[in-house]
């Protein structure tokens, strides 16, 4: 009759399922998070294998796969238990058997290496990219090491950094991500070519290439590793060109790149990244 109050229906549940999801132009990680209600970690840890933990592997056409709650998938290793699993990532055994889309019976039961289970609620840490770790193996007669670094081989690495950090970049503002447990640098705004500068000055230890088994660039694309010989190392990635080489020396504010959108990248930025003995360091403490 008039007047009474229409009953409320419930809002319809999401499906108790593993959806996939296709990477659209202008989505970022935590836009498709927001979209599923949804941490940005639980789709980076559920997509490890295309993802490595890193948001600028995003890309366009990527299919995702999509956990219904927060929490993680895990492929099964060798020597893994339902027990194990719970350790590792936090939550009672119980939660991993009753969870409806792993089709466990019980604790005991024996997992398949390969099987992919979901870890409702499960957490774990973030592997962060690492930028090549220098190897000494001698010292020339001046004093300066020598050092073995990937696929730059045997490379100098004086002492030239002085811990002050220049902009690398003309712009001073983002066009991507920023600093986050989840990206472990910032995305610098920028026109394709415009020029990348060595935040300090140091020594070329990578300068290439990240490539597929396709030989097609791909996650970071072209990118240059400094090393600063006094702990701190800088990355610069997505670059259009690169002006260095392997073992090289740049002074500080040397343009050593330009800036580019290769690999998996939505438009031309600088991924700029700071290391300091190998832990990633927020750039805007340290940028001048």
């Amino acid at each position: 009759m008039l007047g009474a109050e229409a009953p409320q229906r419930a809002a319809p549940e999401r499906p108790r399922q593993l959806s996939t999801y296709a990477v659209a132009p202008g989505d970022t990680l935590f836009g498709i998070a927001l979209k599923f209600g949804l941490r940005p970690e639980t789709i980076l840890w559920s997509n490890y294998e295309t993802l490595k933990d890193n948001p600028d592997l995003l890309s366009i056409g990527q299919k995702l796969t999509i956990p219904p709650e927060n929490g993680l998938i895990v492929e099964v290793q060798r020597g893994d238990t339902i027990e194990g699993l719970a350790r590792r990532f936090g939550v009672p055994a119980e939660r991993i058997v009753n969870e409806p889309l792993n089709g466990l019976r019980d604790i005991n039961q024996l997992l398949q290496i390969g099987q992919r289970i979901f870890v409702p609620g499960g957490e774990r840490e973030m592997v962060i990219w690492q930028v090549p770790k220098p190897v000494e193996v001698r010292r020339m007669s001046s004093g300066v090491r020598v050092y073995r670094v990937g696929k730059c081989g045997e490379v100098a690495i004086p002492p030239l950094g002085t811990g002050n950090f220049l902009w690398p970049a003309n712009r001073r503002y983002l066009s991507g991500y920023n600093f986050s447990k989840v990206h472990p640098g910032i995305d610098i705004a920028g026109r394709l070519g415009e020029p990348i500068y060595a935040s300090d000055a140091g020594t070329v230890i990578y300068a290439g290439y990240s490539l597929n088994a396709a030989g097609r660039p791909v996650g970071y694309g072209q990118y240059v590793v400094l090393d600063h010989g006094n702990g701190y190392q800088t990355l610069y990635a997505h670059a259009s060109q690169l002006f260095v080489r392997c073992g090289q020396q740049v002074q500080r504010g040397q343009v050593i790149a330009a800036i580019g959108s290769v690999g998996r990248s939505t438009g031309p930025h600088l991924h700029y990244e700071i290391r300091y003995l190998s832990q990633a360091v927020n750039p805007w403490t340290l940028l001048r």
